[in-house]
């Protein structure tokens, strides 16, 4: 009996032992919360010199002393540098969301609501003629906002996923090609991926969202590795190959890494979900509004 004692207590005392250690592991584990803020911070910076910077130096430069020029071009660079690591931190964000959401079509409304909200902001931010309030344009054709980009990819995992339910329901997985299958049936879910990826990718280019098709192949391939049960890391790693095979410079991306190899997939610290959907635009009249203010004291 005392024996019996004995080993009761000393299980739960290693019990309680383990439960404090997988705590203290897991504060050290970033959550969703987490990885969105690194993004937003990392997009700002992206921006400081599309939307200030590039056009102070375009149209300013020349009475700008020599010294501040290159200070200008330096922290272009380096912000631009940073920026490099928000996309692909976003596109994961998207993925997630995908597979976690509770309601997929409010998700895609609110994506459309904000494509539409921040469409002249972003338009007044980046689409400019000059500095001052002449020089903006409240709509521009040649370029829509990154939320076109996001909705357009949204909508296109959305009817993979519909399709690929479908197909294996009757038994057709696109991880089981059969070479002699005569009728192509394990063919036609890579056939449907593939020709709705392509539709997608044209529509993006003709549109001319941001990233254009290089913003929607990447989230449809971090879906299907999500799909198929794969790591965060893996599914993070395949976005960001995709966007690396347009553009060499988004190898900053793999900066971020660790942040995703300690990813828990909780929520973390309460946040309002409003929060990430309005600070786009929000960020974007902000920076405006200081190149308007630049252009009247330079």
């Amino acid at each position: 009996m005392l024996i019996q004692r004995f080993e009761r207590h000393n299980n739960n005392f290693d019990l309680k032992a383990k439960e404090k250690h997988d705590f203290k592991a897991d504060k050290k584990r970033n959550t969703t919360s987490t990885i969105k803020a690194i993004a937003l911070i990392t997009m700002t910076f992206d921006h400081i010199p599309a939307v200030i910077l590039e056009p102070l130096m375009a149209y300013k430069s020349a009475v700008l002393p020599t010294g501040i020029s290159y200070v200008i071009n330096a922290f272009e660079i380096i912000f631009r540098f940073l920026g490099r690591i928000a996309f692909p931190l976003f596109l994961f964000m998207m993925v997630e969301g995908f597979f976690f959401t509770h309601d997929r079509k409010k998700y895609a409304l609110r994506l459309l609501l904000f494509a539409l909200i921040s469409e002249p902001i972003f338009d007044l931010a980046v689409s400019y003629t000059g500095l001052g309030i002449d020089g903006l344009h409240i709509w521009d054709p040649k370029i829509q906002n990154i939320y076109f980009t996001l909705l357009l990819g949204f909508l296109s995992i959305c009817c993979i996923h519909i399709l690929l339910d479908k197909f294996e329901e009757r038994g057709i997985s696109p991880l089981d090609i059969k070479i002699k299958d005569r009728r192509m049936q394990s063919l036609k879910p890579i056939l449907v991926i593939i020709a709705i990826s392509l539709i997608a990718s044209l529509i993006a280019f003709f549109i001319k969202c941001d990233y254009s098709f290089r913003g929607v192949l990447p989230l449809i391939t971090g879906y299907l590795f999500h799909r198929y049960k794969a790591t965060a890391k893996q599914v993070f790693l395949a976005i960001l190959i995709t966007i690396c095979i347009f553009n060499f410079l988004e190898l900053v991306g793999f900066l971020t890494l660790p942040f995703i190899q300690t990813y828990k997939g909780k929520p973390g610290r309460k946040l309002n979900k409003w929060f990430f959907y309005i600070y786009y635009p929000a960020h974007l009249g902000v920076l405006c509004l200081i190149r308007l203010l630049l252009s009247r004291i330079i």
